[in-house]
């Protein structure tokens, strides 16, 4: 796991660009952060696997969500 482009949000750390080696397959998967939001209130219903397999029930929670990054 490599961290790169690190900087002081909100007084927190954080990586704005995770890469992820595999040692046996010599693949690499990167993550960038566009967008970091802090004290977001997220229902624990998001957290379920029902969110996994319902999009309607899964858009009507991130419709909450995005409406708190605005």
């Amino acid at each position: 796991m490599i961290a790169d482009k690190i900087e002081r949000i909100n007084g927190v750390w954080m990586a704005r660009s995770v890469t992820a080696m595999n040692l046996v397959t010599n693949r690499l998967s990167n993550m960038k952060m566009e967008a970091l939001y802090f004290g977001v209130n997220i229902d624990p219903a998001l957290l379920t696997q029902r969110a996994l397999t319902d999009t309607a029930f899964r858009e009507r929670h991130l419709d909450a969500l995005r409406a708190q990054a605005n």
